[in-house]
């Protein structure tokens, strides 16, 4: 045993069952060592009650990326080891690394890959720096006009210690008498494209719009990929939890409300209406519109379309490809067209 290594932090930066043996990996071979997880909101419990010899440090944010300011991460501790958790050998993970060595202060920097082996050496000041300067460049799509535009329009339209991020040349543009609300302390990405997407889903940046009597409201810390669309027609309203994301080329439209909880996942090509826009036939008095509402802990698969007036509860699982026409509870798991119930998901969170 090192006697010398006394503190190890990992990142919980890949998903919760990997997290947990991670954990166990590092309790194993460094056995009277502190083993801390900085981990988000969402699985911090979770990870508490799974792994009771870790010390859990919660992380105000959805990401590990070069958005978070210093302050965030003002009371963590100098580690021994400071590790990132990866899903694979690393790629996809430069930014990661990049907020590990640039707004974590540790001895030695390192990682436990996909095939979970452990690996760390000291950083050079130099190194270290190119690190994250590359982890900067990533964060606005290599596009250093995205950092004034992000600046300027998180000054007008963020909240204190909130921040709008603008990967390329995606934009939300808020018209005359349109509303953009952002929960404190807050990271908003908008136009992201994963690293290991590069050169797959780059076309398309991402576009919302708000138009007059209109809001668009965060409620805490989420990704919109490159090609996501919104568009918020008067008197709309979208809101969005803590967490979530929505990948490439979704489609969002609305003329009254769509609702996303917390830690959801909308996966890329979704299309959401809560209108028909126009009336069906002769015998409709008013165009139809009703509210779209998805709960906490939502997995919306590739290509789901979501119509009109639809509610789905917590940790609801919708298959890719389904056209979801009427409601379901908590925990069911739906596929088709129309979609039906296929069975009922046991875990109350998105693994």
């Amino acid at each position: 045993m090192n006697t010398k290594i006394k503190n190890i932090l990992l990142l919980r930066s890949a998903d919760l069952k990997s997290t947990l043996k991670a954990l166990e990996l590092l309790r194993i071979k460094f056995p009277g060592s502190a083993v801390h997880v900085l981990a988000q909101k969402n699985a911090s419990e979770f990870i508490s009650e799974n792994a009771k010899f870790a010390k859990i440090i919660r992380f105000p944010y959805r990401d590990f990326n070069m958005a978070v300011p210093d302050s965030a991460l003002s009371s963590v501790t100098a580690m021994d080891i400071a590790l990132s958790l990866y899903k694979n050998d690393g790629g996809g993970y430069d930014e990661v690394d990049a907020f590990l060595v640039s707004r974590i202060k540790a001895g030695a920097y390192g990682n436990i890959n996909g095939s979970f082996e452990i690996s760390y050496s000291k950083l050079s000041p130099g190194r270290r720096k190119k690190i994250s300067d590359k982890g900067m460049s990533l964060l606005y799509g290599g596009d250093t006009k995205a950092i004034a535009r992000s600046s300027s329009f998180s000054r007008k339209f963020a909240s204190a210690k909130s921040f709008v991020v603008f990967s390329g040349d995606s934009e939300i543009i808020v018209d005359e008498g349109g509303g953009f609300r952002m929960a404190p302390g807050s990271i908003c990405r908008f136009g992201y494209v994963a690293p290991d997407w590069k050169g797959i889903r780059d076309d398309g940046k991402a576009v919302a719009r708000i138009q007059k009597g209109a809001t668009f409201e965060i409620n805490g810390s989420c990704n919109f990929f490159n090609g996501v669309r919104i568009n918020l027609f008067p008197g709309a309203k979208f809101l969005i939890g803590d967490g979530s994301y929505i990948a490439f080329n979704s489609r969002i439209f609305s003329e009254r409300e769509i609702i996303i909880g917390r830690n959801c996942a909308i996966s890329w090509d979704v299309e959401m209406m809560d209108t028909d826009f126009h009336r069906v036939s002769l015998a409709d008095e008013n165009i139809r519109r009703d509210g779209i509402h998805i709960g906490d802990n939502a997995w919306i698969g590739a290509g789901v379309r979501l119509i009109k007036g639809v509610r789905l509860g917590n940790n609801v699982i919708v298959a890719a490809s389904s056209v979801v026409t009427k409601s379901f509870p908590d925990n069911s798991i739906i596929a088709g067209n129309p979609a039906q119930a296929v069975g009922m998901k046991k875990e109350n969170l998105r693994i």
